[in-house]
């Protein structure tokens, strides 16, 4: 299993999310976050997991 390392700007991301759901609907907020670590895993075990590489896509589409 390899690390997941998040960006500065996706942790401000799930920080305004998870605020977001604390004000407007607290009852969402425990399945956000364990939605996120259940993908965070997911993308641990299988880190191709969406990524251009592993897609369908023709290399000069890709970014």
């Amino acid at each position: 299993m390899l690390p997941v390392r998040l960006r500065e700007r996706a942790l401000d991301d799930l920080d305004a999310a998870a605020a977001y759901y604390d004000e407007h609907a607290a009852h969402m907020t425990p399945p956000f976050i364990d939605a996120f670590l259940t993908a965070k895993t997911h993308i641990a075990h299988h880190p191709r997991t969406g990524s251009n590489q592993s897609a369908d896509i023709p290399q000069h589409l890709q970014h």
